[in-house]
């Protein structure tokens, strides 16, 4: 197949031994092993061009797809995240939060099982995966969440807020 991966080069060839078909939040990937290597996970949609052969592969005895996919996901969770920023969220937020789409929060709040302070907030550190997506990420909640840290994200919201204060002020 011809693939193309986010990194460069960025179309390789290779040779797959496939293991397996999984569909994902509607994005389908395939566990395959390329040369022998260690099973490894494609997503599909990247593949440019797909000949198929008449080579056969022994399947490598006591495969489980669920259990790769799981393992997958877990270590893709922990390559993801780069940093953490230290949140303070709005008692109105944290009531909200299990109604909206931002896990992240919710995982952290319940990971963290902080007790909220005299105003009723709560302050807990969030994986971030750089600051310009975290800052993208966050700036939806607003007056709801402030980040205390680090400040490189503090001033990447603050470019954005100024962002869009220009664009609609007028």
């Amino acid at each position: 197949m011809l693939y193309r991966r986010w990194e460069a080069p960025r179309e390789v060839e290779r040779t797959l031994s496939p293991y397996g078909l999984v569909l994902k939040n509607g994005s389908w990937y395939v566990a395959a092993s390329s040369s022998g290597s260690e099973i490894r996970t494609y997503r599909v949609s990247n593949i440019l061009d797909l000949t198929a052969t008449e080579e056969t592969f022994t399947r490598t005895a006591g495969f489980d797809l669920p259990k790769y996919w799981q393992q997958h996901l877990d270590q893709f969770e922990v390559r993801r995240f780069t940093g953490h920023a230290l949140v303070r969220i709005a008692p109105s937020l944290v009531r909200q939060l299990a109604d909206l789409s931002a896990p992240l929060l919710l995982k952290a709040i319940t990971d963290a099982k902080a007790e909220p302070a005299d105003d009723g907030s709560i302050t807990v550190e969030v994986p971030i995966e750089s600051v310009p997506n975290a800052a993208t990420q966050l700036i939806r909640f607003a007056g709801d969440l402030e980040v205390l840290e680090p400040p490189e994200l503090r001033a990447e919201l603050t470019r954005l807020a100024r962002t869009i204060i220009e664009r609609y002020e007028s």
